[in-house]
């Protein structure tokens, strides 16, 4: 899995960001022809207990080409139902802080989450 965010705004103790998540299909042949990617705006806001996460689901689009247009819609349906417009809340015990800004996130019955800046390229 391959996730990246940007922040779009900051406002009153809230971010808001544009995600992309792309899972990635061991053992396809075509380049990326397996791949789901998923993309979302996420307004998050903080407090001393943890993070407050609010997917917001018209935003939520699926692409993935191997499927086609039925299983994308499939995928569509069921994630909005599970992930959009419901407050999730990520305690701040479950984040380790690496090298700052980096930091881990553990989630219960989960893989780690690996979170770091991006280091663009800047060579002419």
């Amino acid at each position: 899995m391959i996730s990246s965010g940007k922040v779009e705004s900051r406002e009153n103790g809230h971010t808001l960001f544009s995600v992309s998540v792309t899972w990635r299909t061991q053992g396809v042949k075509e380049s990326n022809a397996g791949d789901l990617t998923l993309t979302f705006r996420m307004n998050q806001r903080s407090d001393e207990k943890g993070q407050h996460s609010l997917i917001d689901p018209e935003s939520m689009a699926f692409s993935m080409p191997a499927a086609g247009p039925a299983g994308e819609e499939a995928v569509q349906k069921g994630s909005c139902s599970k992930f959009g417009g419901t407050e999730n809340f990520t305690p701040c015990s479950q984040t380790d802080i690496t090298e700052f800004p980096a930091y881990i996130t553990r989630d219960p019955g989960e893989a780690p989450s690996y979170c770091r800046k991006e280091v663009l390229d800047h060579a002419c």
